[in-house]
């Protein structure tokens, strides 16, 4: 559980970070059309997704390439929403023996 809330910490400060990226970059003067995970993907495995969505049905690819498309923050800020809240701490009830 801890290895999950760390990732999870580690991709929450990442999301905020291409968040910010983005935001400072669209509110530049040039266009720029922002960071998408497929070119996230390729900055940290080094392989281009297409490569990997070519071997799925046609369906799965599809969806698989809309994702590519979104926005990076987009994507990793909902997975570490959601490993924070999988690997969160849990409350234990503790009981207590009543002898009368």
């Amino acid at each position: 559980m801890i290895i999950g809330r760390f990732f999870g910490w580690i991709f929450l400060a990442v999301t905020i970070v291409l968040l910010s990226g983005d935001v400072v970059m669209a509110l530049g003067s040039a266009n720029y059309n922002g960071l998408a995970t497929a070119d996230l993907w390729t900055f940290l495995w080094g392989k281009n997704p297409i490569n990997v969505t070519n071997q799925l049905n046609a369906y799965i690819s599809n969806l698989v390439n809309i994702v590519l498309l979104m926005p990076a923050w987009t994507v990793l800020g909902p997975v570490s929403i959601l490993l924070l809240y999988i690997c969160r701490p849990k409350k234990t009830m503790q009981r207590t023996l009543i002898i009368n």
